[in-house]
This record gives C-alpha cells, structure tokens and sequence, in this order.
C-alpha cells in the first residue's frame, strides 16, 4: 500500500460517494457522498501527474447526495448519475451527465419521463447497446421493480413492461454479462426480508426471466459484493448478511455459470476474508482476479484487510499486510487503474469519515 500525497486541494472526507474510472482521460472522477453534511462536489484524480483537480463549473451541478449511481458512458466519454438521497428522508430521480471535454453538468431529464426517485438501486452500462440500465431501489412509494433505460441519444425508455419481473428491492447487485447479452440481478432485501433469486433481463427479447438452477445455491442476502469475471462468463458473490432469521454476516463466495447456468460455491479454505457486508470491490482485469477491501461486521466492528480471488487459481490470497494501509472502513470506493496496474482507494466511514487516497501496487 501506498498513501498517496497529491498536489493540491483535495476533497473532504467522506463515504458513500461514488467513484468511476475516465477511460479517456485516464483519471479518477469522485461525485458526492456524505461527510460533514452531504457533499455536492466533483474532485478529480490524475494518477500521471499525481494531483487533485475541482473541475469547473461549480454550477449548474447535482445536488448533494448519498445512494446514487454513477456509471462512465463511453461511446459518450461521460459519466452518467443518477438518483439518491440528499438527507436521509427524501429521495432524489434527477439524472446528469458530466462531460470531462466540455467541464460541463448538463441535466439530462428534466420535465421528461423517467424512474420516479428512488435510492439504492443499481446501475450498469450496456455496452452494445449504448445505455445504462437502471433496476429496482426504494421510494416514496416503497420498493421499485421498474426496469429502465437511458440512451444519450434518445433518453429514457421503460423496458420488460410484460410479464414476469424480479419483486421490488434495494441493496441487490447486478452486473453485464456481455457476451450473454444480458444482466444478471441477485439478492437484495425488501421489507425485512433478504431475496435469494437471481433473474436474467435480455435485451434481445426485453423481457425477464429467473433463473431456477438446480443444485446448491446461495443462501439471501443484501449489501453483499459482485463482481463479474468475463473470461469465465460467471458472476462472483461474496459475503452480504443474511440467512435465517435473523440472520448474519457472511464469508461465504459463490460464483454463477451463465453458460451453465448454476451456482458452485467456490473453496471456503481455512485462508479467506472474514464475514462481513458492505466490501468494496473491484475487478483487476490484468490478473482476472476479484479484489475486496475492508466492510462491516456488526457493532463497532469494521474491518482494513484487502483480498483477491483469482480465478484460475481458485483461490483466496490476502495482500497489504502491512502497517501503512488504509484503516479500517466501509463506504470508501475501489477503482482500478488498468494503465498503471494498481487500485486506488479513496474515503469511506468508521463512525468518523475519512479523506485520503490509497494506491495499491500488486
């Protein structure tokens, strides 16, 4: 681990935000979160000249937020937000795109038809397509299971309006399944209750199905973490809380076939991260490996290690042991910097908020 000292302002500590990668320009781009209040600022990291940057303007821009989404457009080169929670009670349905070329906020739906506010939902991008995807969260009106897509260049369209769809809920995970040509959603939680089911949407049909696979399968769970591995064309699931009534913290990790189509739990040895939810999570596409970083185990207990799964070698290795690593946290946010073969690392909470910037070099 290194702890990065770059020049110039950089922004308040917080947690919750929201972090994406600029493809284009090769920088960090940090929207929102919450610290000492909510934070409505956009901050800029450029790992070549190791420096913080506020990019302009200061307005229009989103207001401040926790529970949003972020996703970078890039056939667009830019970053897509939308959603979220500006103070804990209301709820938020703007979207707005940042666009690095032109240091510009432009917002995207307004007085037009799109997902009523929500939180907690997810978002990914459809690459072949050109979209993001939005699905599910909570409301106003309780829990959604609307299935919504917004184009650059024709704006948002509801999608698989006929027949069957997931049940609404918050604190799921979803990943693109490209060479599938579909998204995959599973878990999350809805009126106190964590959901098990796993269901394909495909574009080709725009409809929903679930997908029953036989065999052993995970137990429920929400506010666990997911990555997809695209060489294996399975999707990974770790830890979470869950289970029986009432419940608890997982370790366990679990990977679905989409060529399968079933569920394998992977290798539980003695060697592997501890139960938690809440990890941060990033996929190192140069070692196809899943990384995950620090979370929540309950009480005052928050936790600092950093783990990686690698795919062919199905395993678990611990790294970062040692002393000069991030503190113990969740809500901080994992990039990686494919150029440069390392993990950036930013804020995050434990009881107190944190503000600095972690790189880790495998």
């Amino acid at each position: 681990w290194t702890r990065r000292t770059p020049a110039g302002d950089g922004p308040q500590a917080r947690g919750a935000h929201r972090s994406v990668w600029d493809s284009s320009a090769q920088r960090l781009l940090i929207v929102s979160g919450f610290g000492v209040g909510q934070a409505n600022d956009l901050w800029s990291y450029h790992p070549a000249a190791n420096i913080w940057s506020k990019p302009l303007p200061e307005q229009p821009r989103p207001s401040a937020r926790s529970g949003h989404t972020a996703v970078w457009d890039g056939a667009d080169a830019q970053m897509l937000v939308f959603g979220g929670q500006p103070d804990g009670k209301a709820f938020l349905g703007d979207l707005w795109a940042y666009r690095p070329a032109l240091r510009s906020w432009l917002p995207l739906n307004e007085g037009a038809l799109g997902p009523t506010a929500r939180s907690d939902h997810s978002a990914i991008w459809d690459g072949r397509r050109n979209r993001m995807l939005v699905f599910g969260g909570y409301g106003p009106e309780g829990y959604f299971n609307d299935l919504w897509a917004y184009r650059p260049d024709s704006g948002w369209a509801r999608l698989a309006t006929a027949g069957l769809a997931p049940d609404g809920r918050e604190g799921h995970s979803a990943v693109w399944d490209a060479d599938g040509d579909q998204m995959l959603v599973y878990g999350g939680a809805r009126y106190g209750r964590t959901l098990d089911d796993l269901w394909a949407y495909r574009p080709a049909s725009d409809t929903w199905t679930e997908l029953d696979a036989e065999g052993s399968w995970p137990v429920g769970r929400f506010r666990h973490g997911a990555a997809w591995d695209p060489l294996g064309r399975r999707m990974l699931v770790f830890g979470g809380y869950g289970g029986g009534f009432p419940g608890g913290y997982r370790d366990d990790l679990w990977a679905f076939d989409s060529a399968g189509a079933a569920w394998t739990r992977l290798p539980n040895a003695e060697v592997g991260p501890s139960a938690r939810a809440r990890p941060a999570v990033a996929w190192d596409a140069s070692a196809q490996r899943m990384l995950i970083s620090g979370g929540y185990a309950g009480g005052v207990d928050y936790l600092r290690d950093l783990w990686a799964y690698d795919s062919s070698a199905g395993a678990w290795t611990g790294l970062g042991g040692q002393s000069a690593a991030p503190s113990a946290r969740s809500a901080h946010s994992l990039v990686w910097d494919d150029a440069r073969r390392r993990l950036l690392l930013f804020g995050g909470s434990a009881g107190s908020t944190y503000g600095e910037l972690w790189s880790y070099s495998p």
